[in-house]
């Protein structure tokens, strides 16, 4: 039993919609970290732009973002002994909840997608196609010495990585738009993006 062409193709693209959808995600988690330096500098939005951007990786960006909420915080009323901010103490939250998401978007950023697609013969004669998609570390990132083993990402991690995101995306909105927004002065109105 061998699947048709279409079934194939259907399971690809299922598959790569998949894959679009958590990129997508990630696209509406760092708009809410820009938006956060941009409320957190205080400035006009192409002088948090110039900031943010000019950072090229979303650890890079996330450092920065973590500096300017901690810059914003009131300071513990002692030094020694003296506890942070519960504000701040949100914020590392949503940070380690966001660094726990982190290898599966760095995996979906730089790995490439692999089809598998053969027979296996059963307990009948009737040899049976296997066809499915997954995401694992490329060949050549394997050759290095020391590089991290990742366990391939299956549709089924796909489809419940979605919405860690959109959660994680959301808690960031709420953080910056009610949480933060005593702490950080507001800055002038963005525009909205030309289309």
């Amino acid at each position: 039993m061998t699947d048709s062409p279409d079934t194939a193709e259907r399971r690809s693209d299922e598959f790569h919609m998949h894959v679009g959808y958590c990129i997508a995600e990630w696209a509406k988690v760092e708009e809410e970290l820009f938006r956060i330096c941009w409320q957190c500098l205080g400035s006009g939005a192409r002088q948090a732009a110039v900031v943010y951007y000019r950072s090229p990786s979303l650890d890079t960006r996330l450092t920065l973002v973590d500096e300017l909420v901690e810059s914003v915080m009131p300071q513990a009323e002692r030094k020694s002994g003296g506890h942070p901010h519960p504000v701040f103490k949100m914020w590392v939250q949503i940070k380690t909840e966001l660094t726990n998401l982190k290898p599966i978007r760095n995996h979906l950023a730089h790995h490439p997608v692999t089809p598998w697609d053969f027979k296996v013969v059963g307990l009948t004669d009737d040899p049976v196609n296997v066809a499915w998609h997954e995401i694992e570390t490329g060949y050549w990132e394997r050759l290095r010495p020391h590089s991290k083993p990742y366990e391939p990402l299956k549709i089924e991690d796909l489809k419940a990585h979605r919405p860690a995101v959109q959660a994680l995306a959301a808690k960031l909105k709420h953080f910056r738009s009610v949480t933060l927004l005593p702490h950080a002065p507001l800055a002038p109105v963005m525009p909205n993006p030309a289309p």
